[in-house]
């Protein structure tokens, strides 16, 4: 009885030993898994190239205006519904919903297809909703909403909760910007100004006549006639901007400023000088903004010391140079 109990006792011993080598082979295969794994991710990190991986972060966070592409599937001919495409695509612009139309647009079997700059990738996703998206879906034509990506060099979108005031300037994308952070702000996020067709068509066309008197400052031998209509608060661009910073305002229910472009040579000249507006004093301690050298509370207006121009410089270097 005692020796059947030894050996008992012995071949429980030996398969616990087998059991722990067993396991100990699977821990070593374990680990050597774990080893090679650890081997290609230090030879993966060796071969990026750091440069153009933070210029990507740096392109996907910094960048917030989109390229998205407008699908009307049709049997139609284009001439037949162009007018329609039209006029859905200008009122979605002066609604603040499309910042640039791009001049491609091309048909591909049933489909005509249309690109265009959004503020966000949701910008257009109610476009079914449009008066015009109605009439041409009477047309037997479906909308679709490709976004193709995000759009380089365009500027920083908005990301307050609440801001503390609006900044209105003229600008090639986004004529209005957050007084908090300096951002642009979408214009469908503030209540309409235009009120027979509830848009921004106004504040559209303040834009492109104050664009369009910039290109004859840098472009044209009228130079001092647009410095005159850009910088002099009384002339009639600026007195329509009061009157779009006034309607932002109170439908808004926040404080809008105004930035005037005032030409400044002179600079210890111009820091003694008072507001245009009312005469008072409006030199700022610190830059608002860290750009923003003078800012009147009274007449709701902002403007700068403009830096010397440097004509041989053609463009800001960029961080992928």
């Amino acid at each position: 009885m005692v020796v059947i109990l030894d050996h008992q006792v012995f071949d429980v011993i030996w398969l616990c030993i087998n059991q722990f080598l067993k396991i100990l082979k699977s821990k070593l295969l374990i680990f050597k898994i774990i080893n090679c794994l650890i081997i290609q991710i230090i030879s993966l990190l060796k071969s990026i190239n750091y440069k153009k991986l933070m210029f990507k972060l740096y392109v996907y966070f910094n960048t917030t205006m989109f390229i998205a592409n407008l699908e009307f599937f049709t049997s139609s001919l284009y001439d037949d519904i162009e007018e329609w495409i039209k006029n859905l695509v200008h009122n979605m612009h002066h609604q603040g919903r499309i910042v640039h139309l791009r001049n491609n647009i091309y048909k591909q079997d049933n489909c005509i297809v249309l690109q265009c700059q959004i503020p966000e990738s949701d910008s257009i996703s109610a476009i079914s909703e449009n008066r015009w998206a109605k009439k041409l879906k009477n047309k037997e034509v479906e909308i679709r909403v490709k976004c193709l990506g995000k759009a380089l060099n365009s500027p920083s979108l908005c990301c307050c909760g609440q801001t503390e005031f609006y900044i209105l300037l003229g600008s090639e994308d986004i004529p209005l910007l957050c007084g908090s952070c300096g951002d642009v702000v979408p214009l469908y996020r503030i209540p309409p100004t235009y009120e027979p067709d509830p848009s921004f068509y106004d504040v559209d066309c303040w834009n492109k006549e104050n664009l369009a008197w910039s290109d004859i400052e840098f472009y044209s031998s009228h130079e001092a006639i647009a410095q005159k209509e850009l910088s002099d608060l009384g002339s009639r661009l600026n007195k329509n901007a009061l009157e779009l910073r006034s309607k932002i305002e109170f439908f808004s229910g926040k404080d809008c400023y105004y930035f005037l472009e005032e030409l400044r040579e002179n600079v210890s000249f111009e820091t003694a000088k008072k507001c245009s507006g009312c005469g008072r004093e409006w030199l700022l301690e610190q830059p608002l903004l860290e750009y923003y050298d003078f800012k009147c509370d009274h007449c709701k207006i902002l403007s700068r010391l403009l830096p010397p121009i440097n004509f041989n410089q053609t463009r800001k270097p960029h961080m992928s140079d």
